[in-house]
């Protein structure tokens, strides 16, 4: 009985021995998740080895050794021999420093590669001075007080190299100097260092303040533990677009190397094989550039540029200047801060053939197109040019560019109604250079041609060979989202016009081109006075084109004439421009108005301009008979009051009225909002049709 009693007892004294024991080492020692605590609240200069005394607690002016801490470590294990009983029964560390050449430590001469950390104490103040002993001056630890000791007495072994970061150390110094562990050198600088050498872990640091300076226009320290726990806690609880980052993710420019590194060469001699992408699309990023470009819409005001060529042998030399020409416009005009291009057409025919055509919103297609193009076939003189023309304005936008080059007339006159229609649906100014044609100008084939240029406010010019380039720079300036008709006229005898044109500080330019045998222009201003500001465009012996810019407001008058047939545009860039359509039914918007008006109805005409504050008032529209085609046809020029729509701002429409069987063109009368008269040819050539059930 008393055997067994004795070994319970034994037992237990060894489980609470053991327990001591590990009680005492668990105090010495600081958690894991604890120095991660310490780093993100920047409390890492707190850790110290922990001091535990049983009996009496240290007095306030002892100084106690503490033990040299690495994060990457714990402490090294307590051996019986490194543990001594003081007089006072407390258990304490004890260290002894050997090194040699030791010099003083301090905020100063303690340097951090990284300039935004900062030495402190625990309360906040710099680090005083530590002398450590020398070598041949060895120390030890009693009760707390640094005391000599005699040669003769045992010096514990000294701290592991290990322990010792090596970055505290200068390079080339000598020195083997060991901070204290209360000093964020040791720890603090390692740990952050290590995170800050990897791009991710830095990245994260700088989006939490850790490491950055304070931004001049931050009120708080970014080193100050409360406002790092704060910026932790908006970037883990807050929503995402309440979240307040620290600053942006900043760009690693040392990592780029690494990141855009090529890869080593997998053949024998080390050469680079080009990259996948450039193997299977060798031009992906202008590829995926181009196709975005073509999925967008089109902006205010962007027109096609159409090109309708006779590729027939007969037509080299135009296509060659044609190509030049091209180059030169399209680089222009695509460089302006204003492109009026939205996309090109172009559609080549011989007889009988047209085609392929053309869309397409590259520029580099285009051109590409011209330079292959094939000149063959021909033979006969006409060709069919006409139903080239209805295919190229089909797919353009409104009120494009559109020129078409032949030295022959129409075969396939019998379309021209097709295309006065489309023309009419699409308000598109056609122009015609003409280097040559066939039995005169009195047949049907180039009549037609006539026909549709007087209808679309277009002209005819004809040409020599060697006179395409010439006359399509110069006609490039037309080539603008603000260009518009002015005035238009055409004559089947030579004679002078004397033409009125009221100018308002709206129109910021504008022209007058004659089309015909040796054309002559004279411009008189507002004081009746010749003009001599003008500017010679265009001077051939079959065109003349001047152009007057900035002109003063007021009626000027404009004579022009020529001794043959001929045409006289006027046109200018103007800042408003105009909607109009008509309807069965009161209008209330633009959106459903249409551009042809029903026989035997009563038909509403509304007028609404694009930009209301450059408007004062819109007083009426005059319709004016077109009898281009038709010299006996029925002439007449009448003029419908405007009145402004209820609950709109700028939409005016007429009362309901009957309109003419006979082609007819529209003018727009008003003032503008500096009380200048305004006034605008609106229209191109209207024809009303029957309505089908």
């Amino acid at each position: 009985m008393k055997i067994t009693m004795q070994k319970d007892i034994f037992i237990l004294a060894l489980i609470l021995s053991c327990c001591a024991i590990a009680a005492g080492k668990t105090q010495q020692e600081l958690d894991n998740d604890e120095l991660w605590d310490r780093l993100l609240k920047r409390k890492l200069h707190e850790t110290k080895t922990n001091v535990h005394s049983e009996g009496t607690a240290a007095s306030a002016d002892e100084f106690i050794e503490p033990m040299a801490l690495r994060g990457d470590q714990p402490p090294p294990p307590d051996d019986d021999e490194d543990e001594d009983v003081g007089a006072d029964g407390g258990l304490f560390s004890s260290i002894s420093y050997n090194h040699a050449d030791s010099e003083l430590i301090d905020a100063a001469s303690a340097e951090l590669p990284d300039k935004q950390d900062q030495l402190l104490t625990p309360d906040g103040s710099s680090p005083t001075k530590v002398d450590f002993p020398s070598e041949d001056t060895p120390h030890t630890v009693d009760s707390g007080r640094l005391v000599e000791v005699a040669d003769d007495v045992e010096i514990p072994a000294s701290i592991d190299p290990d322990l010792v970061n090596g970055d505290d150390v200068r390079e080339g110094s000598g020195e083997d100097s060991l901070p204290q562990a209360d000093d964020p050198l040791l720890f603090d600088k390692e740990i952050l260092n290590i995170l800050r050498n990897r791009p991710e872990s830095r990245e994260i640091l700088e989006l939490f303040g850790l490491g950055a300076t304070k931004s001049p226009h931050e009120d708080t320290d970014p080193n100050d533990p409360e406002a790092i726990k704060e910026r932790l806690r908006n970037s883990i609880t807050l929503p995402l677009d309440k979240r307040k980052y620290f600053q942006a993710l900043p760009a690693i420019a040392e990592d780029e190397e690494r990141i855009h590194a090529k890869p080593a060469s997998l053949l024998a001699d080390g050469r680079i094989l080009p990259t996948l992408s450039n193997v299977l699309l060798p031009d992906l990023n202008q590829t995926l550039v181009k196709h975005r470009e073509s999925l967008l819409p089109p902006k205010d005001g962007q027109r096609s540029l159409v090109i309708v060529f006779d590729a027939t042998g007969s037509m080299l030399d135009d296509l060659q200047q044609l190509r030049d020409a091209a180059r030169l416009i399209i680089a222009e005009i695509t460089q302006r801060d204003s492109n009026p291009i939205f996309n090109y057409i172009f559609v080549p025919f011989r007889d009988p053939h047209v085609g392929p055509r053309l869309v397409t919103r590259n520029k580099d297609e285009l051109l590409d197109a011209l330079d292959k193009l094939q000149i063959i076939g021909g033979g006969d003189c006409p060709e069919a040019a006409l139903e080239a023309i209805s295919s190229a304005i089909e797919a353009a936008m409104p009120n494009s560019f559109v020129y078409v080059f032949t030295d022959a007339t129409a075969k396939d006159f019998r379309l021209d109604q097709r295309v006065l229609q489309l023309v009419q649906k699409k308000q598109t100014p056609i122009t015609f250079l003409l280097t040559g044609f066939c039995d005169g100008k009195a047949t049907p084939g180039y009549q037609v041609m006539n026909n549709i240029a007087a209808a679309s406010n277009g002209q005819v010019f004809d040409l020599r060979k060697d006179q395409i380039e010439e006359v399509l720079l110069a006609i490039r300036s037309t080539m603008d989202i603000d260009h518009v008709p002015l005035k238009a006229i055409d004559s089947a005898l030579p004679k002078q016009h004397n033409i009125d044109l009221n100018v308002d500080s709206t129109l910021r330019e504008f022209s007058v081109s004659v089309a015909g045998v040796k054309p002559t222009i004279e411009i008189l201003d507002p004081q009746h006075e010749p003009y001599n500001g003008t500017r010679d465009v265009l001077d051939l012996e079959n065109i003349r084109v001047v152009n007057v810019a900035d002109p003063s407001p007021g009626k000027w008058n404009i004579k022009a004439a020529a001794n043959s047939s001929h045409s006289v545009l006027l046109s200018g860039l103007s800042e408003v421009l105009f909607k109009f359509g008509f309807s069965l039914l009161e209008p209330q918007d633009t959106v459903s108005l249409s551009h042809q008006p029903v026989l035997k109805k009563a038909n509403y005409l509304a007028i609404e301009p694009t930009d209301p504050q450059l408007i004062k008032t819109l007083d009426s529209v005059t319709i004016v008979s077109h009898n281009v085609g038709t010299p006996g046809g029925a002439r007449f020029n009448f003029t419908l009051p405007l009145k402004l729509v209820p609950g709109t701002t700028a939409l005016y429409r007429t009362d309901a009225f009957d309109v003419p069987r006979q082609q007819f063109k529209l003018t727009i009368n008003g003032k503008n909002a500096n009380g200048e008269t305004l006034q605008r040819l609106l229209s191109t050539a209207m024809q009303a049709i029957e309505q089908t059930p």
